[in-house]
């Protein structure tokens, strides 16, 4: 019976270990959940001030000093996006109406958001 008994308490000290491992598994995923968010969200008001940061500098507010290169890829990239978006309306079969931006039909005479005449 004493072997048993070692059987049971071997197993009874591998469960209670592999909870505690399963456990802190799962506080490990949790916390780089969190972190993950925290990232997140720190991105978004990066991208927010430097939103920001390009207007200010492109109405003039803030000297483009140091900035000059960046600005002029952004507006670079701004119009190629302007373009691809284009492309891909114009394959889904669609146009952009330009007062509201809505998306109709390329049989579309008027927007059928605000009923600007498309054609």
């Amino acid at each position: 019976m004493g072997t048993f008994d070692d059987v049971m308490e071997n197993a009874r000290y591998a469960a209670h270990e592999a909870g505690k491992k399963i456990s802190n598994t799962a506080d490990i995923a949790g916390l780089k959940l969190q972190e993950a968010s925290i990232r997140r969200d720190m991105r978004a008001v990066y991208e927010k001030m430097g939103k920001d940061m390009y207007k200010k500098i492109a109405d003039g507010i803030v000297s483009s000093e140091g900035y000059k290169k960046e600005v002029s890829l952004l507006d670079e990239l701004s119009t190629q996006l302007k373009m691809v978006k284009q492309l891909i309306e114009k394959a889904k079969g669609s146009i952009k109406c330009p007062v509201c931006g809505q998306s109709c039909t390329n049989d579309s005479i008027y927007c059928k958001k605000c009923g600007n005449k498309l054609k």
